[in-house]
């Protein structure tokens, strides 16, 4: 995206698109190691399709829609939450049907020591709620039965964004909480793009 402000920030990220790469590189080689006969899907919406590194190898299919004038126009805008919205949506057809469970993470977030698979094995979501309105969107997950589930908050969730609704707050309304198993702790690490605060899911 392009590196203008966004509604709580005046910069949109504090790394360069090479560190970004370095990072991103980071979470793959993570997953890689604790997550075994995994697919990686690479979902990007820059404004160039070559990525730093030949980042886009190193995942097992790589979804470029950052040419879609919807998407960009929603990642350029100041609404950092439609933008990744817009994202997903755009490559929500080509992940339909593909897996048995969904791993939505960010990339230059890696999985930790204190990730663990088994946890994720129980449940139509798996979530971390860090407020009752407020879900982690750096790492959740959600099996094939609940695909539409998920599309549909976020679908539900687009006019909301349009008034700086955060993504994490749209996820927290739209997905029944009935529906979701909570972890206290995701096993997930990483720098916060717009203040470089260090984080720990």
């Amino acid at each position: 995206p392009k590196q203008g402000k966004i509604e709580y920030n005046d910069q949109r990220s504090l790394f360069s698109p090479e560190e970004r790469a370095r990072q991103t590189l980071q979470t793959i080689e993570s997953i890689r190691a604790k997550v075994p006969n995994v697919k990686i899907i690479l979902v990007e919406s820059g404004l160039r399709r070559e990525l730093p590194f030949e980042l886009d190898k190193k995942a097992d299919q790589y979804i470029y829609v950052g040419g879609k004038k919807l998407v960009r126009w929603a990642c350029d805008s100041r609404y950092k939450s439609l933008g990744e919205i817009m994202m997903l949506l755009a490559a929500a057809d080509r992940l339909s049907g593909i897996a048995d469970f969904y791993f939505k993470i960010s990339g230059r977030y890696y999985l930790d020591e204190e990730f663990d698979i088994n946890n994720w094995k129980r449940g139509l979501f798996v979530l971390q709620y860090i407020q009752k309105d407020y879900v982690c969107t750096r790492l959740y997950g959600f099996r094939v039965e609940a695909f539409n589930t998920w599309k549909y908050a976020l679908l539900k969730g687009l006019p909301l964004a349009l008034i700086s609704y955060a993504v994490e707050n749209i996820l927290a309304k739209y997905i029944p909480r009935k529906q979701a198993r909570q972890l206290a702790r995701l096993g997930l690490t990483g720098i916060g793009g717009s203040n470089k605060v260090v984080a720990k899911d």
